[in-house]
This record gives C-alpha cells, structure tokens and sequence, in this order.
C-alpha cells in the first residue's frame, strides 16, 4: 500500500510537470493537487506513530488546497494559495519541532535556510507593496518551518534536505513574480516544489515508521 502511494505521488506529479506546455488545461489542479493528498494519506493512515505524522498530514491537505488556489488562477487567487501554504508550513513546523533534537551535522542546511530566507526578504520587501504582510508572514513561516527541519530529532538527509528545495521553489516564485519574469520558472518552480515537498513528508513518515 505505502509502496503505491509514492507512485501515486510521482506518476501524478510527472503528469502535471509534463502538462505545463499545453496549460491551461481544464481541471489540470486536480492532477497537481493529488500528490500532496497522497502524501496527505500516508502520514494520516500511519498516525498512530506519532502525533506528528497527523500533524504533518494535515499540513498537506493544506498544501493541497494551495496547490489548488495557485493553479486555477495564481494572480488572483495568490493570497488564498499563499495563506494555505503558510497555514501547511505552521504544521509542517508543529510536527517537525514537537520531536526536536540537537543540530548535529545539519549546520550546512540551517546556513542555507537562513541565507535564502535573508536574501529573499532583502530583495523582495521594497517590491512587494500591499502584499508585504502576506508574503512576510509566509517568508517567516517557511523560515521556521526550515529551521524545524534541521532541529527535527533525526539522522534523516531527506527533511532539511526537502526544506532547503521548497525554500528554492519558493524563491523562483517569489523572483519571477515581484523582481523579474523569468521564462523557465514554472517548469523549476514545480520540479522543485514536487522533489522539496515528497523529500519533507516521505522523509517524516520514514523516520516514524523505521524508529
């Protein structure tokens, strides 16, 4: 069962990586959104390992939802996709620091966090105009949900590592869309945001269900 949700998670996610040159196509937010309920599923069917799984869990429906909001309109439902992200990085962040342990090796992805997290916020806070809080809030939330990661109690590559990639996915949205287009973000920013994202969830339920 677990084995076919991952490839549940990545036949979906290659499908709308591929669709993204024939956009818009209808209904096209259903295919994105179904990896993240399929992580969703995983980490909520296994919660009697731990209260993070749950944790974590819902904070992928939310990712879903976001998924949903920015794909069926990312201009003007762009604060309803960001305010779901930002809810899912609380989560992501909740689980994640409920189980926290010491750094460790982890310092190269907590400097990597925290330089993308500075530099973004240099860059972005002069052009972002009504939507400073918004997007302040969620750069402050991504960060935490970051640096949860790196403090999370275990040896697993695969959580900071999905972290620092969302963080990079995140960064591609936030450049092209407040600082300068740029024509191969979309096919960055999903490739991205599907390799950070799984990383994250299949990293958390791994280090649950192994321990």
């Amino acid at each position: 069962m677990n084995k076919m949700i991952i490839r549940l998670y990545w036949i979906f996610a290659i499908l709308f990586i591929i669709s993204l040159p024939f956009r818009p196509i209808p209904g096209s937010f259903v295919i994105k959104a179904i990896p993240a309920l399929s992580i969703a599923f995983l980490l909520i069917s296994n919660r009697t390992h731990g209260r993070g799984l749950l944790l974590m869990g819902i904070g992928f429906v939310f990712s879903a939802a976001g998924d949903v909001f920015l794909d069926i309109n990312r201009e003007t439902l762009f604060v309803q996709g960001l305010g779901s992200f930002l809810v899912a990085h609380v989560l992501y962040a909740s689980a994640l620091f409920s189980d926290r342990g010491s750094l460790k090796s982890k310092y190269p992805y907590l400097l990597s966090i925290l330089l993308i997290s500075i530099v973004m916020t240099v860059l972005l806070f002069p052009k972002l105009g009504n939507l400073t809080i918004p997007v302040c809030l969620y750069l402050l939330a991504i960060t935490v949900m970051g640096v949860s990661a790196c403090l999370y109690n275990s040896t697993n590559w695969m959580i900071p590592s999905g972290a620092v990639i969302f963080m990079i996915s995140d960064s591609i949205i936030a450049t092209s869309k407040f600082l300068i287009p740029l024509s191969w973000a979309p096919l960055a920013i999903m490739i991205t945001y599907f390799v950070g994202n799984f990383l994250i969830g299949y990293g958390m339920f791994r280090s649950k269900i192994t321990s």
